[in-house]
């Protein structure tokens, strides 16, 4: 059985909704339109989030030794 776009999660994202929102996000950094609230601290640490802890299940030798603390110390780095 063939898998669809939809199908591909990334945290609770499905895979088009998170790209999507990871593009809106660099180009309102690009452009400078990003306001310093919560809401903002909030989106990108649930994409950076969810992103990494994408790549700590999937990249096997992240998810047999560090694994979530990877996440946790790789997301707050990103976000300061």
């Amino acid at each position: 059985m063939k898998k669809n776009w939809m199908d591909y999660k990334i945290g609770f994202f499905p895979l088009p909704i998170y790209i999507l929102l990871f593009v809106l996000l660099c180009i309102a950094q690009y452009f400078g339109a990003i306001k310093i609230n919560l809401y903002t601290g909030a989106l990108i640490c649930g994409l950076f989030g969810c992103g990494m802890r994408y790549i700590a299940d999937n990249v096997k030798i992240i998810d047999k030794t560090i694994g979530g603390a990877f996440v946790v110390v790789a997301c707050s780095a990103l976000v300061y």
